[in-house]
């Protein structure tokens, strides 16, 4: 089964297979990373099925696994790799290629079968009402750190004819009360109106003075 929004098949670019070494490990690396954390939700959902952990730590465990699912869906975006995506939940009825094929620009990859015979309009105004029914502060998902906490930016001095300045960071740890592949919507931690870190935020510390921009 896959869902709506899901990665079905990846496509590597003759670009990417030729161009430096780094780019390619850089990608098998995040990938490895991303199995191995699927790995350890899993795990965590067997424990959380026999009330071996909280709900609330379990929920924090797949706001990351989420977060790395993101981060490795832009990094492939970044270097070029061709991602798929399910436009509905359904089943995948057959691939037309094997890993390591070569495809054509034209050709068809692969075939979905929809769970539910709905159109894209009424799937896109689903997931919107969706949306739209969750409580908190809708962030991107980039700024959010490890699934429980996100920096918040104090103004020290600030330049309008640059729309730059100085300042310092907080960390504050947060609640999340819904998480997908693209944003994180926060109940607790902080409000409408502060100003947080959009992206970078693993490397930074508590306390820390920054330079920053709009």
């Amino acid at each position: 089964m896959i869902k709506a929004g899901q990665t079905i098949v990846r496509l590597d670019p003759r670009d990417m297979r030729l161009s430096d070494s780094a780019a390619r490990y850089q990608f098998e690396a995040s990938k490895a990373n991303l199995s191995a954390k699927r790995a350890d939700f899993k795990r965590f959902d067997e424990l959380r099925t026999k009330n071996f952990i909280s709900d609330a730590e379990w929920e924090k465990r797949k706001a990351e696994l989420a977060l790395y699912e993101a981060e490795f869906e832009s990094l492939s975006d970044k270097l070029g790799v061709i991602s798929i995506r399910a436009y509905v939940t359904g089943k995948v009825k057959n691939l037309s290629f094997q890993k390591g094929d070569f495809v054509s620009t034209g050709e068809k990859v692969v075939r979905l079968i929809p769970l539910k015979k709905l159109n894209l309009k009424k799937n896109l105004t689903k997931e919107n009402k969706l949306l739209e029914s969750i409580s908190g502060v809708k962030i991107p998902l980039s700024a959010l750190i490890n699934g429980s906490s996100v920096f918040l930016l104090s103004i020290k001095n600030y330049d309008s004819s640059k729309t730059a300045g100085e300042g310092v960071v907080t960390k504050k740890v947060v609640k999340t009360s819904h998480v997908d592949e693209s944003f994180a919507f926060i109940v607790d931690g902080i409000k409408v109106d502060d100003i947080y870190v959009l992206s970078g935020g693993h490397l930074l510390t508590d306390g820390q003075d920054v330079r920053f921009s709009y």
